[in-house]
């Protein structure tokens, strides 16, 4: 409930304009509980990005159960994929978009993070044939 809050707050403030008092009123709880779990915003952004990286990282695997018989199927089920994950989740999305265009501290891990997984993916799949 708190990651899901932080995310939608720094989504929409970024990480600068986000604070502890706003993601604790989101998530219908007291700044004081936040910091009692995460003692930072900084600690609280680092959970988001590992909360953000596990997502993807489901979303990676799945991929690599796609059937790759025909180019042209494959690319429309990634895409039937890419588009049910990002429905399921929009806040996911903003928080990605924010925080990589922002291109605060957290933004290159982030990438970093993401490109690993994609690359990851894309070994799976050369190695299904």
């Amino acid at each position: 409930m708190i990651l899901r809050a932080a995310m939608g707050v720094f989504a929409e403030h970024g990480f600068r304009g986000a604070s502890i008092r706003v993601v604790a009123a989101k998530a219908g709880v007291s700044p004081g509980l936040v910091q009692h779990y995460y003692r930072s915003k900084e600690e609280l952004r680092t959970a988001v990005d590992r909360y953000v990286l596990e997502r993807a990282g489901e979303l990676a695997a799945a991929v690599t159960q796609i059937p790759a018989v025909d180019p042209a199927v494959f690319s429309r089920s990634l895409n039937i994929m890419l588009a049910r994950f990002f429905d399921a989740d929009p806040v996911l999305l903003s928080y990605l978009r924010r925080t990589l265009t922002d291109n605060g501290p957290s933004a290159g891990p982030l990438f970093d993070g993401l490109v690993a997984l994609t690359g990851r993916a894309l070994d799976g799949l050369a190695a299904a044939g």
